[in-house]
């Protein structure tokens, strides 16, 4: 099971991939271009500070708020995201954040 697996250097050592291949989209879209970033993780570590993490590092990028239509699975909002947890769905972890890249 992934619970036994886990462990804090493993989460590190996914967090530092995870920003790298988030900050190689961002060089890669044009300026309005979106990158929709995304994790089957609920630790923090690799979802909301790998946003924030760009945030700071690269200035140009804005947080999109999703307008979600579809009531029967609705997302729980994060403070850069949003994420469907098993406990509240029949499926999931599924972490998501949609950022803009700005001029």
């Amino acid at each position: 099971s992934e619970l036994k697996d886990w462990s804090v250097k493993k989460s590190e050592r996914l967090a530092i991939r995870q920003y790298s291949l988030l900050a190689s989209a961002f060089q890669a879209v044009k300026p309005e271009g979106l990158i929709m970033y995304s994790t089957c993780s609920i630790n923090p570590m690799e979802n909301d500070q790998i946003i924030a993490k760009l945030i700071k590092k690269k200035k140009k990028v804005k947080v999109e708020k999703i307008e979600w239509k579809y009531s029967r699975f609705s997302p729980e909002q994060t403070e850069m995201g949003y994420i469907f947890l098993p406990d509240r769905h029949q499926f999931g972890p599924i972490y998501f954040s949609l950022v803009r890249v700005i001029p």
